[in-house]
């Protein structure tokens, strides 16, 4: 079977800007697709652009932007986030797997610190593979107020500023939402880069196995 790959559908993302933008709501046609831009009430300085197809694009969207009279020209952009990235696959061949032999062997090769794999035998036509989320630690303010009076650190609370900088990374490095389907087909939502858009592809392919595959009935 030759190898299907992840194409992106959809890129999300939202620039920063040196001059506050009236709020506003804009759909354009984007050479052969639509793209919106939307600036909230409670975020004048930041534009959220959706739509775009691939990385390319990005490098275009501040020319349109002043183009379709947004931004004027004097507008400058401080950075530019990419919030979210959308990739999914489809085979052109129809192929239907056996989805608990994928699950059992998604359990031992998916990295258990990123994703809970879960799998409902009842729905049958697909498998997750859900990012696992980091809460943050609690705050004892008692002992931090404390302490302060004290003029002596807490413990907790030198404890509590290491774990935040680790959480943040984490955060940034969140890993996406996988779906899988029994057809083969594949949707990513929550991609930040196409490092780890890469990474997603690699792992996909490692899960989908040709011994997997059903044999198909054929009508005489």
């Amino acid at each position: 079977m030759k190898k299907a790959t992840l194409g992106i559908k959809n890129i999300k993302i939202s620039l920063h800007i040196d001059t506050p933008l009236s709020a506003c709501n804009i759909k354009t046609q984007f050479n052969s697709h639509v793209i919106a831009f939307k600036v909230y009430n409670t975020s004048l300085q930041r534009i959220n652009v959706t739509g775009l197809q691939s990385y390319p694009e990005i490098k275009q969207v501040a020319t349109l932007l002043t183009q379709l009279g947004v931004t004027p020209a004097h507008v400058s952009v401080l950075g530019i986030n990419i919030d979210s990235i959308f990739a999914s696959r489809k085979l052109i061949k129809p192929v239907y797997f056996d989805m608990v032999k994928l699950y059992h062997h998604a359990q031992n090769i998916v990295p258990r610190h990123k994703y809970t794999v879960y799998y409902n035998a009842e729905e049958g036509a697909k498998c997750l593979l859900l990012p696992k989320v980091t809460t943050t630690p609690k705050i004892n303010l008692e002992k931090v107020i404390s302490s302060t009076h004290n003029n002596k650190p807490s413990p907790s609370a030198t404890t509590h500023k290491i774990n935040l900088k680790k959480l943040s990374s984490r955060k940034n490095n969140k890993p996406p939402q996988i779906t899988l389907f029994h057809t083969g087909s594949v949707t990513v939502m929550g991609i930040k880069s196409l490092t780890q858009l890469d990474q997603v592809d690699q792992l996909v392919g490692k899960l989908y196995r040709d011994e997997f595959q059903l044999k198909q009935q054929t009508s005489c």
